[in-house]
């Protein structure tokens, strides 16, 4: 309904439970399912379709660009931060995250089955491994 790029419904009662803004969610595929991420001004939320939390991810500032993904079984998540666009930050979601430095603003992230973040930045792509 309305202008949410997704809702969460709650089928045995027809209702709709949730609503998130389309700037907002980010819908991933991943190997065990689609993974939902829903940054916020301090961290980013990670829920499996269930609506089950699985992870909330801190960050020091709001995020634009995010990607997830499975790997290994894993969950794996990528964010471009608003303030320092040339900085990304990586979660394996088990452990603390870590900052990558690239070489131009990030325009967009994706995280490859191997484990491999692609970031598209003013100057190119730019790879690296996360995990494997």
């Amino acid at each position: 309904p309305g202008d949410s790029a997704v809702s969460r419904v709650d089928i045995e009662r027809g209702e709709e439970i949730a609503a998130l803004p389309a700037p907002y969610a980010i819908l991933n595929p991943s190997p065990d399912g689609l993974v939902l991420v829903q940054p916020t001004p301090s961290d980013l939320c990670v829920y499996g379709l269930d609506g089950d939390r699985l992870a909330t991810l801190e960050t020091p500032s709001p995020c634009d660009q995010v990607a997830a993904s499975q790997v290994e079984g894993s969950l794996l998540v990528a964010a471009a931060l608003q303030d320092a666009p040339g900085t990304l930050l990586a979660w394996n979601a088990a452990a603390p995250s870590h900052r990558i430095k690239v070489p131009a603003p990030v325009n967009d992230l994706a995280l490859a089955p191997d484990g491999t973040l692609l970031a598209a930045t003013d100057n190119g792509l730019y790879t690296t491994r996360l995990c494997g």
